[in-house]
């Protein structure tokens, strides 16, 4: 640790903003107090000067996080509107337009809200469903009319956590709209020309392939998920192979290392080919919609860059953890994303066992010997799978037992796949059909790779539901004739010692039976009560309790 601070930093960091953030507010002026008492004890403790300097750097950014939580601002007044779910006008400029078939939802970085008795300034970002179209263009000032709720926390186990995924986007609230129009042009032309690019490379990819295939480039590449078929993303989640289609480091290093190394080689200087580098990589990062995990690997391939261009050696371990800390900074809500969790947990995971296979003696045979580097390669993708495997759990509710022989397969080929796209698509807008023979080549390793996908899901076990783990539940299904039987078979269970907290089943839907319950394999279920004649009692998207105490209690 003596060697990498930035560690230690970062774990202050993240200690302090969980702290704060699962504490009373009345408690944190008390850790503050005992942060200072620790530091004051700490600097009359006889240890290594480098140990104390480490030990003070921590106990900093343990303050820094706690700090940086309570900078986020209450938006009391607004809290109180989307309660009550307000009539209101919101004015700010688009920072996102994402257009699907069944409409447009706008991410607005809101100046003002209005209601009819009062205006608030502001700088929350919202995001505004329900539209049909939107005619102004990025960073366009707009004005948008609709009911402002808050974000939906999760009301059932195992339910997509929506206000957890929208605090990770930096997202404050819904608003349900009902209209919008353009009041001023204000837009990025940088990001609307790079957008303009990524639709034309789309409209390659959907002109020159089967659909099925061109939705899959098209996130994996440009990291539009709209054309993705759910067939094809259902697919590649219970094989664990979705990753693929998130932008990564890999594809990050494709386009950066790649453009790096190639200038380095016609002889120009470190810091042109930095410049050049970098320069395209974050166009890159902009044209497919900058998420935490291309930040996280843009960043990284700069810290990378910059140590060639100094002469100093780069550590993997380090440079997440700059990067890290400079997202958690920028948005503490970040540290509860799945999507950050499993980038950063897959980074760590290779930096410890990279660090593992240092101190192995048999080191460089293994790098000489093919079968070493295939042994080498198998336990990488079990160290990034042993580590993601609680997140995927938690976000998931299912593992694929055989995803770590698939990923072998999948990884390396992606190397191929990913140029061979990018090329595929660049040439096809700037010459036409010639850019075809590149993207047939891709659609064939993506044929390889659904073969591979619909044999592994043939298997015994291809798919474990689990639940979550800090939540276990014991559903029981009984076919019972009215509420009171229901009431006595509750409490038959209750003496033998099984309490459970919720009376109603889940269908998950998880195949064509309406009877199956397979738990886990939807994210938002659909809660029946059923009486013994087979009638729906209640029906809701998601637990509703009330309802069903109502029903219970008739």
């Amino acid at each position: 640790m003596k060697q990498r601070p930035l560690i230690v930093m970062l774990f202050g960091l993240v200690l302090g903003e969980v702290f704060v953030q699962t504490m009373e507010k009345s408690w944190v002026w008390v850790v503050f107090i005992g942060i200072l008492a620790i530091g004051i004890i700490g600097y009359f403790v006889k240890m290594d000067l480098e140990y104390k300097r480490l030990w003070f750097l921590l106990l900093f950014f343990v303050g820094l996080g706690a700090v940086r939580i309570l900078m986020i601002p209450t938006h009391s007044v607004l809290n109180q509107w989307a309660d009550k779910q307000e009539q209101v006008t919101i004015q700010g400029y688009l920072s996102e337009i994402v257009t699907k078939e069944e409409g447009v939802t706008l991410y607005i970085k809101a100046q003002k809200i209005t209601t009819r008795e009062k205006t608030v300034k502001t700088h929350v970002t919202i995001v505004v469903y329900g539209l049909s179209e939107c005619q102004a263009k990025l960073g366009d000032t707009y004005e948008v009319k609709g009911k402002l709720t808050s974000l939906k926390a999760p009301s059932n186990p195992g339910e997509f956590n929506q206000e957890r995924y929208l605090r990770g986007e930096n997202v404050s609230y819904i608003c349900f709209g009902t209209g919008g129009r353009k009041l001023e042009d204000t837009t990025f032309y940088i990001k609307e020309q790079l957008q303009n690019i990524r639709g034309k490379i789309s409209s390659v990819y959907r002109k020159d392939l089967p659909k099925k295939k061109a939705g899959i480039l098209c996130a994996m590449v440009l990291g539009e998920k709209r054309y993705l078929e759910e067939e094809m993303k259902l697919l590649y989640q219970q094989n664990q192979i979705a990753h693929v289609l998130a932008i990564s480091g890999l594809h990050m290093g494709i386009v950066g290392m790649g453009l790096f190394r190639l200038r380095r080689k016609q002889g120009a200087s470190y810091l042109e080919a930095f410049v050049q580098a970098g320069v395209v990589i974050l166009g890159y990062g902009i044209l497919t919609g900058l998420s935490d995990s291309t930040l996280r690997a843009m960043l990284m391939l700069v810290v990378f860059m910059l140590g060639e261009y100094l002469g100093r050696s780069y550590d993997l371990l380090s440079a997440m953890a700059l990067s890290a800390m400079i997202l958690l900074l920028q948005n503490p809500n970040r540290i509860y994303s799945s999507g950050v969790l499993l980038s950063y947990g897959a980074i760590v995971s290779i930096g410890l066992y990279q660090e593992l296979k240092k101190s192995r003696k048999e080191k460089e045979k293994e790098e000489k010997n093919w079968f070493g580097k295939l042994k080498d390669s198998f336990f990488v993708v079990l160290w990034i799978q042993l580590f993601t495997l609680p997140i995927l759990i938690q976000s998931f509710h299912m593992i694929s037992p055989y995803s770590i022989f698939l990923n072998l397969i999948i990884v390396p080929l992606l190397s191929i796949l990913f140029p061979l796209a990018l090329l595929g698509g660049i040439l096809g807008c700037v010459f036409g059909g010639v850019g075809k023979v590149c993207l047939q080549g891709a659609g064939l390793i993506l044929d390889f790779y659904e073969l591979l996908a619909r044999v592994i899901r043939k298997l015994p076990f291809s798919t474990v539901p689990i639940s979550h783990l800090s939540m276990l539940k014991i559903v029981i299904y009984y076919t019972v004739a009215n509420a009171e039987q229901l009431q006595e078979e509750y409490a038959a269970w209750q003496q033998r010692g099984v309490d459970f907290d919720y009376r109603a089943v889940s269908d998950f839907k998880g195949d064509a039976s309406p009877i199956r319950i397979i738990y886990g394999t939807q994210a938002t279920p659909t809660c029946l009560f059923i009486s013994h004649d087979g009638t729906i009692k209640v029906l809701s998207e998601g637990l509703n309790p009330e309802r069903f105490e109502e029903e219970l209690n008739k």
